[in-house]
């Protein structure tokens, strides 16, 4: 008995590294003490992205939220969520039919809105 709990556990853990192994996505870039960071949801859409640049001491993020016809990013720096730029993608047929953008105001400039057909 002992001899089918050790090979079941040892398929597991195989089918498992297997499975690891052929997971293709991009995690992390490093330059020194700078990083490009990526974290994904469970059906390997793009969920956030974190850019951090060393030399400005600067950390860039944005995040991603789905839904059937379109996808929004959320973009913001050294985590001030209250200014942050929001871009909204439409999609049709999985392709990009517009896009709206609203950039905040920037050292006196004002807020900016974009569309895209």
């Amino acid at each position: 008995m002992k001899r089918i709990y050790l090979l079941l556990i040892t398929l597991i853990v195989f089918g498992q590294t297997i499975s690891a192994q052929n997971d293709r996505k991009l995690l992390k870039m490093t330059d020194g003490k700078s990083y490009f960071e990526l974290k994904y949801d469970e059906k390997g859409r793009l969920i956030e992205s974190v850019e951090y640049i060393a030399d400005d001491d600067l950390k860039r993020s944005s995040k991603y939220a789905y839904s059937n016809d379109k996808v929004v990013q959320t973009f913001y720096a050294n985590e001030n969520i209250k200014n942050k730029d929001i871009r909204t993608t439409v999609l049709q047929n999985n392709r990009v039919v517009s896009e709206k953008i609203n950039l905040i105001p920037y050292e006196g400039e004002p807020e900016y809105w974009a569309d895209y057909n």
